[in-house]
C-alpha cells in the first residue's frame, strides 16, 4: 500500500489552514501535520471514514505506540473539539477521531 499523506486546506497564498477551534498557529500546525505524515509513511496501514469517525490504522512496530501516544496527547490539547482515542486491535494501533464531518475533513488522509 502506498504511503498516506495529510490533505491540508490552504489559503490563496498556499498557507495551511487549520480548523478555527485549533489552538495551533499555521507554523506549529504544519509541523504537527508533518509529524503525522512521517509516522504514516513509516507505519501507516490506511484509514477509514464513517459517519462522525475517522480511524487511522498503524502497524504495531517498535516506537509506534510511543509516537502515537505523544501525537494523540498533543492533539487532545490543541484540538479538544475532536474526540481522540488510541486503541490496539491485534497487530495494529488505531487512532479513532470523532467530530463533525467538516471537522474530520480537515484531517483526512489521501492516498
Amino acid at each position: 500500500m502506498a504511503p498516506h499523506t495529510w490533505v491540508v486546506t490552504v489559503d490563496s497564498d498556499g498557507r495551511p489552514l487549520l480548523p478555527v477551534a485549533c489552538t495551533l498557529g499555521a507554523i506549529d500546525g504544519a509541523q504537527r501535520l508533518e509529524e503525522w505524515r512521517r509516522l504514516s509513511a513509516a507505519a501507516g496501514l490506511g484509514r477509514q471514514m464513517t459517519d462522525g469517525k475517522l480511524t487511522l490504522r498503524f502497524r504495531d512496530a517498535a516506537g509506534v505506540r510511543e509516537e502515537l501516544d505523544r501525537l494523540v496527547s498533543a492533539e487532545r490539547e490543541c484540538c479538544a473539539f475532536l474526540g481522540w482515542e488510541l486503541a490496539q486491535s491485534g497487530a495494529e494501533w488505531h487512532v479513532h477521531i470523532t467530530g463533525s464531518p467538516d471537522e474530520l475533513r480537515a484531517l483526512t488522509f489521501a492516498d
